[in-house]
């Protein structure tokens, strides 16, 4: 797309002993490349940063329902919506590769949530009048070849997994597939690839639920509050209970 103009956008979750390598890096590669970019954080526009969150919803339980992967997630989604909006992006681009979308598809097929699977349709698609479209250009990229590519090109990468990544369920299932394609190489390709063809057969199943403006922030959701806001009223309702 030589006519584009790619703005990168840096989410700061606030990981302690983690995050701020991964920000060092993606600026400096930004600034190698001549990129425009942004830093937007958890702490500057929900309040708290992912480490709070934590701690306050404590363990996992009564109070923390879901694993902190979760929780990031929703903030995450809806800050990168934001900072789309905010830079004026058309379209918002994400880093997902082969391996993540394979995931992506197993996860869902495993939960038996066929609305997620089926939003994974690689089109971007303007579904809410808030929402900026999003698209996944490396989601038939392995893994191993931006490995490969940042090596060859002198790109600084984060090596170490987040130290949340521990609790996330996604983790077992990103195992199996590593595993098995040591014997099955294709097995990332045949999955991807195999949504794509059940997409274009099951093209009258609805991809959402129908969308409201969230009452709080107007942004879009299926309930009255969007996740990001029920996220933010459950940290402050049980901080001031402590």
């Amino acid at each position: 797309f030589p006519e584009s103009n790619l703005v990168a956008i840096i989410i700061d979750e606030g990981i302690e002993n983690y995050r701020d390598e991964g920000l060092h890096f993606a600026k400096m590669n930004a600034e190698r490349l001549n990129i425009e970019h942004h830093v937007f954080s958890f702490k500057h526009d929900f309040g708290y940063d992912l480490d709070n969150v934590i701690e306050i919803l404590g363990e996992r339980g009564k109070d923390r329902e879901y694993g902190a992967c979760s929780y990031c997630g929703i903030l995450r989604r809806k800050i990168l919506n934001k900072a789309a909006k905010e830079v004026g992006a058309d379209v918002l681009l994400t880093g997902h590769n082969l391996e993540d979308e394979a995931e992506t598809v197993l996860l869902n097929i495993i939960r038996g949530d066929i609305q997620r699977l089926v939003r994974s349709d690689p089109k971007p698609r303007k579904i809410h009048h808030s929402l900026v479209p999003r698209a996944k250009p490396f989601r038939t990229t392995p893994q191993a070849e931006i490995v490969m590519y940042c090596y060859l090109n002198d790109l600084e990468y984060q090596e170490i997994p987040c130290p949340y990544a521990v609790e996330a369920y996604r983790g077992d299932v990103r195992d199996f597939i590593f595993k098995t394609q040591e014997k099955q190489p294709m097995l990332s390709f045949n999955i991807v690839r195999g949504l794509d063809k059940l997409l274009k057969m099951v093209s009258d199943i609805p991809t959402s639920k129908k969308m409201q403006d969230c009452m709080k922030c107007g942004e879009a959701t299926a309930r009255d509050l969007c996740r990001g806001c029920w996220l933010k009223d459950k940290v402050q309702s049980i901080k001031e209970l402590k």
